[in-house]
C-alpha cells in the first residue's frame, strides 16, 4: 500500500463516524503512512469544484437511518453528527488519501435506485465520487 501511494495512487476511505472510527482509522492509516498528518478540507479545494460544484458537504445516511424519520440521522453518538472530508497529501502536493468521515457516500451510490431512500443524497454521492475520480486523474 505504501508503494502504491508512493508512485501516486489514491487511497479513500468511507463511512466510518465517530472519534472512536475515526481515531482507529488513524491507527492504520500511521501503520502505513507513519507521518500521516490529514488536513480538513474546505469546499474551496478544487476537488469539489473540478467537475461538479459542491458547496457543501453532505452527511449522507446508510439506508436504514434514512428510511426511519424518528431516528437521529448520524450513527456513533454525538461526534458523529457533522461531516467532513480530510485529506493527506503527498510530497508533491497530491491527495494520496481521502477521508469522507461522518458520512456514508457508498450508501448513496447501492440505494440510489431505491425509491424510498433520499434521492439527494445518491445525487451528492455521484457528484462527490465523479469529482473525486476527476481530480485524482487530473492533479
Amino acid at each position: 500500500m505504501r508503494e502504491y501511494l508512493a508512485r501516486g495512487g489514491l487511497w479513500f476511505a468511507d463511512d466510518f463516524h465517530g472519534d472512536e472510527e475515526f481515531d482507529e482509522f488513524l491507527q492504520q492509516l500511521r501503520l502505513v503512512m507513519p507521518d500521516a498528518n490529514p488536513v480538513e478540507l474546505t469546499t474551496s479545494h478544487p476537488l469539489f469544484h473540478c467537475l461538479y460544484n459542491i458547496d457543501k458537504v453532505v452527511q449522507v445516511t446508510n439506508d436504514a437511518i434514512a428510511k426511519c424519520a424518528e431516528c437521529d440521522q448520524w450513527e456513533n453518538g454525538p461526534s458523529g453528527k457533522e461531516p467532513k472530508v480530510f485529506a493527506v497529501f503527498d510530497a508533491h502536493g497530491r491527495i494520496s488519501v481521502l477521508m469522507a468521515w461522518n458520512t456514508d457516500l457508498g450508501d448513496g451510490l447501492e440505494w440510489a435506485d431505491d425509491p424510498q431512500y433520499p434521492a439527494h443524497y445518491s445525487a451528492y454521492s455521484f457528484r462527490f465520487l465523479s469529482n473525486v475520480v476527476v481530480y485524482s486523474m487530473t492533479h
